[in-house]
């Protein structure tokens, strides 16, 4: 089973590896006892069970493992492997460039109270939002403090489509909430979010940059009770460009 090919697997859903490798180290050997108990895959109610002897699903450790080529090909995905790289892209159209996450990236300028956390690729501001006190917000404003932080980036009109998912990752209170305004060189707005709380669900989103230089991106967070200290942590996770 181990031959030449995308080394990976699909266990509940999460891509992981069995032969994993740190940076361009030498591969971790691991023995595993694998079950084979004559897993059945449905996808959308149709039976898509692979034939093959090599791509049938096993268990280990409780988890369900089957082929990641096999489990994309069947989505209608494009899977390819750069040993280079020890790489595997999976696309709609077979596209291998990597897109370039902003935390990698230099900025023009940024605000205090925004940090850059590579472990978890998010870019997110935090504040304490003492509304009443109003030692710590910007302005009161239709009975909300809030607070307005940005960082600018040099796009060099270089990028396609920018990525990124909006939450709020910390607010004890539950009770903050946020939102990014994004904006071009000429201070065009380019995108614009809906607020968010804790509660919220995550947002997702992605609009054209083709032609962008430069790239404005302002955090909004505010609160409208006269509990202070009130921390609210807004984030944009997989925060990334396409080339």
């Amino acid at each position: 089973m181990w031959k030449e090919r995308v080394k990976g697997f699909i266990a509940g859903g999460i891509v992981v590896g069995l032969l994993s490798t740190s940076g361009f180290a030498a591969p971790v050997r691991k023995n595993i006892t694998a079950v084979y108990d004559k897993i059945k895959i449905f996808i959308n109610g149709a039976d898509k069970t692979p034939y093959q002897e090599e791509m049938k699903p096993f268990i280990v450790n409780g988890r369900t493992f089957i082929s990641l080529r096999y489990a994309s090909e069947v989505l209608g995905k494009k899977v390819l492997w750069n040993s280079a790289t020890k790489s595997v892209f999976i696309s709609d159209t077979g596209n291998t460039k990597e897109d370039v996450y902003f935390y990698t990236q230099p900025y023009i300028k940024s605000d205090k109270n925004l940090v850059f956390d590579s472990g978890r690729k998010l870019l997110y501001c935090e504040y304490n939002l003492d509304v009443w006190g109003g030692t710590n917000v910007d302005k009161v404003e239709d009975g909300k403090g809030y607070v307005e932080r940005k960082i600018v980036y040099n796009m060099d009109g270089l990028s396609k489509k920018v990525f990124g998912t909006l939450k709020m990752i910390d607010d004890s209170n539950g009770i903050a909430e946020g939102k990014v305004t994004i904006y071009n060189e000429k201070n065009v707005k380019i995108y614009e979010s809906p607020f968010i709380r804790k509660s919220s669900l995550p947002q997702e989103f992605s609009f054209n940059t083709s032609g962008v230089r430069q790239m404005k991106v302002v955090f909004r967070l505010q609160s409208d009770t006269d509990r202070e200290g009130i921390v609210g942590k807004l984030a944009i996770s997989d925060f990334r460009y396409s080339k």
